[in-house]
């Protein structure tokens, strides 16, 4: 998973699921994955992403089977926006 900011398209932040998709079947799969927002992350929209990384390379090595790949392999699942703890 990870964010990128919503204006720009950057990433601004990486992390990684505890998913092993080895040992998914056919079918619909859902995964839970939270994401820790570093104290330094700007207010702002930010875009979630997902990909399937490529062990050896470390990058997006799956296409998915929705539209709006992004240029990096990554799929934009849908926004967030993040605020300062009132």
């Amino acid at each position: 998973m990870s964010l990128s900011d919503a204006a720009t398209g950057a990433i601004v932040l990486k992390t990684v699921a505890d998913a092993d998709i080895r040992q998914w079947l056919p079918g619909t799969r859902t995964v839970f994955h939270t994401i820790k927002l570093p104290k330094r992350l700007a207010e702002g929209e930010y875009i979630v992403n997902a990909a399937i990384l490529d062990p050896q390379t470390g990058k997006p090595g799956v296409e998915f089977a929705i539209e709006g790949r992004r240029p990096d392999g990554r799929y934009p699942l849908g926004t967030v926006i993040v605020a300062a703890p009132s």
